[in-house]
């Protein structure tokens, strides 16, 4: 991860977090009991409460990508106080409505590019809720087929990250891709009903959504009906014309401008003892259920 963001620490001091079977908690404790939304973000709690104290910092920001923006999301409604912002990306609104969402436009893509062997998968599988994460991910990669470059070489991009990230063996690596897959059966039909909205439309701390254009997991125009009904003290959506799903990984240069211009002068004005550099909260997801086939978050930091 540190490969990817490494511009982003003149800026800001970036945590990442290996959550409840997820990276090297998984490989020090296995799959450990509940993985629950409310239990992981209590976890997430916990954690920032432990970063005040260890970084000398009143307030963290959060960051949350897919799955981990709706434990970020969740995190900051229940503990305003504790953050200086939230900051979304691939932002999860409503696995129903999303998934709808997207099986529809893959049935457009494949309809429009003529894929009979493809319109045969999804029609066989049928539209969502889904029974299997088999049957989710044969969905993801039919549409992921269709993606931009970037995301279609998510994969390819993030390989030598993970195999040359100091400080993790082989053996650890293992490990992560093992608790990975756990976590992925733990969570698929955990969250089937989730709905950011039920949260309600308050929220105590400024609130950030930066969404890829081209975001094919999670619709861009769905977070943007959600941010537009959210208030906070500040908030500001944001569209990376050339990202995606994963732009937080893919284009972290346009990612910490944008985090640069919109975020941190409003997390210094609020929070001034926070220094030169504020901190960031990595909240990853765990669980493909936003994502196409392929290694993805959580990275070895």
């Amino acid at each position: 991860m540190s490969a990817r963001l490494s511009s982003w620490e003149k800026q800001f001091t970036v945590v990442m977090w290996d959550q409840r079977g997820a990276g090297k908690t998984f490989a020090r404790s296995g799959m450990v009991g509940d993985l629950s939304l409310a239990r992981v973000a209590q976890d997430g709690i916990e954690l920032t409460q432990f970063l005040q104290r260890h970084l000398q910092q009143r307030k963290i920001i959060a960051l949350g990508h897919s799955w981990g923006s709706m434990v970020g999301l969740r995190m900051v409604h229940e503990r305003p106080e504790l953050f200086s912002a939230y900051v979304g990306t691939g932002q999860i609104v409503s696995i129903p409505e999303g998934e709808a969402i997207l099986y529809a436009r893959t049935v457009a893509k494949l309809q429009a590019a003529h894929n009979l062997a493809g319109l045969a998968k999804i029609k066989a599988i049928g539209p969502p809720p889904y029974r299997s994460a088999s049957d989710l991910l044969t969905v993801r990669a039919l549409l992921a087929s269709y993606d931009i470059a970037p995301e279609r070489d998510f994969s390819k991009t993030m390989t030598p990250v993970i195999l040359f990230a100091p400080g993790w063996s082989l053996w650890d690596i293992y490990q992560w891709q093992q608790g990975f897959q756990a976590s992925q059966v733990a969570t698929f039909h955990a969250n089937d009903s989730y709905d950011a909205r039920q949260l309600g439309a308050a929220y105590g701390a400024p609130i950030f959504i930066i969404n890829g254009a081209e975001d094919q997991n999670t619709p861009t125009d769905l977070a943007k009906t959600f941010f537009d009904g959210v208030h906070a003290p500040e908030k500001q959506f944001v569209v990376l014309k050339d990202g995606a799903h994963n732009a937080v990984l893919t284009e972290p240069g346009a990612f910490l401008h944008e985090l640069v211009v919109h975020v941190r002068p409003t997390v210094v004005r609020g929070a001034p003892r926070c220094g030169d550099r504020p901190s960031i909260l990595g909240v990853p997801t765990i669980a493909q259920r936003a994502h196409g086939p392929g290694p993805l978050l959580p990275l070895p930091p």
